[in-house]
């Protein structure tokens, strides 16, 4: 499965003028494509002080929809003050925003079959409105973290886009435990030349 997870886009994120952050990122995309974003906020500091090996914090997954092609994702810390934390879907262009991102890679599945049904497991945990697991907790059917989402949306088609890789935490008591990081997703395909962007 691994030698089907290849780079989808050279740069999504090209330069630094104002003007084109993340412009033309949603013709590009397809469906099922998977994002990977390197945040700013504090929460994604933490994340990445957590995971030695990752240079992102965050993920999402494209989805086509009538308004063109957008990211769902489950993030905590974005939603509507005093709502319950749920998997969100937005636009290319605020997923990768300069407030949100200062890096990006973009994955594609060769196989449009698992990815459109990746895209539709997707999909339908938006509609479904499941909350953001804030427990991350691999085990908890009802509510989802972030890469817990991809992963789970990808083996609807038995493709494992994690390829069985898992991240221990011990020195963080509050959250010890396995996890999936973004960087259980980005190294499996460390051996091909992936092209990042910085913004």
């Amino acid at each position: 499965m691994l030698k089907m997870l290849v780079p989808a886009i050279a740069a999504v994120l090209c330069g630094c003028s104002p003007a084109d952050p993340a412009d033309g990122v949603a013709c590009r995309l397809r469906d099922g494509d998977i994002v990977l974003r390197r945040g700013r906020s504090p929460k994604s500091r933490a994340v990445l002080m957590a995971d030695s090996a990752g240079m992102f914090s965050h993920a999402g997954i494209a989805v086509a929809t009538d308004s063109g092609v957008m990211i769902v994702h489950a993030v905590p810390g974005e939603g509507v003050p005093g709502q319950p934390e749920r998997i969100r879907m937005e636009r290319p262009e605020e997923f990768l925003s300069r407030k949100k991102a200062c890096k990006a890679r973009i994955f594609r599945i060769m196989s449009p079959g698992a990815a459109a049904t990746a895209a539709g497991y997707a999909r339908r945990k938006y509609l479904d409105e499941v909350e953001f697991d804030h427990d991350y907790d691999l085990e908890d059917t009802v509510r989802m973290y972030c890469t817990e989402l991809l992963w789970k949306a990808y083996m609807q088609s038995g493709v494992d886009i994690t390829a069985g890789r898992r991240s221990t935490i011990r020195n963080f008591p509050v959250y010890a435990g396995t996890y999936i990081f973004p960087s259980d997703i980005c190294n499996t395909v460390a051996h091909r030349k992936i092209e990042s962007s910085n913004h």
